[in-house]
Order: C-alpha cells, then sequence, then structure tokens
C-alpha cells in the first residue's frame, strides 16, 4: 500500500513529497517512508512492530495517518499528518 501526501514547504516554494506505507497483515508489522527532494532524499523511514490498526482520518482539511498499539504498549498512537502539511507525533516509554 503507498500513500502520497500534498507538498512540504521549503524557502523557495513548495517540494513534492512521497509517503509510502508497506502493512504485513497478521505479523503486525509496518514500515513508513517520507521521501522528497530533486534527488528523491529520505527523510524517515521506520520499521515498526507490534502495529495494533493503521487508519487515516480527515479533519478541518487535514488528512492524518493513525497507527495504533496494544494497550500496555510502551508506544503510544503515531500520528502522521500528511496534508496540508507534514508533521509526526509519536512517543515511546520503555518504562511502560
Amino acid at each position: 500500500m503507498a500513500l502520497h501526501g500534498s507538498h512540504i514547504p521549503d524557502h523557495s516554494g513548495w517540494l513534492p513529497h512521497r509517503i509510502k506505507m508497506y502493512i504485513e497483515p497478521g505479523y503486525e508489522l509496518v514500515r513508513l517512508q517520507l521521501r522528497t527532494g530533486p534527488e528523491d532524499a529520505e527523510l524517515l523511514d521506520l520499521d515498526l512492530r507490534g502495529v495494533r490498526t493503521v487508519g487515516v482520518e480527515r479533519l478541518h482539511g487535514r488528512e492524518l495517518l493513525r497507527l495504533d498499539f496494544p494497550d500496555g504498549s510502551p508506544a503510544s498512537t503515531l500520528w502522521l499528518r500528511m496534508k496540508p502539511d507534514i508533521a509526526l507525533h509519536w512517543s515511546y516509554d520503555p518504562a511502560s
């Protein structure tokens, strides 16, 4: 599965970007990649294990990718805002 976002602002205008997500159902594995730039430079590459659910939510003109982990997991919900700009919010507490 591949998701494509909008554009990332830079100092000279807007750069196209690609968000890719690979899901291995049954194995709770998700790979999330963000690439951009003239040479398709890699900005983010996450291999996530123990992912319980994946979804896309649309709120107030924004598109958010949501990855949930099991209750009691040290990883909180990962949010990747894809439109109108890109932002990632995620926390991990190994003491949990």
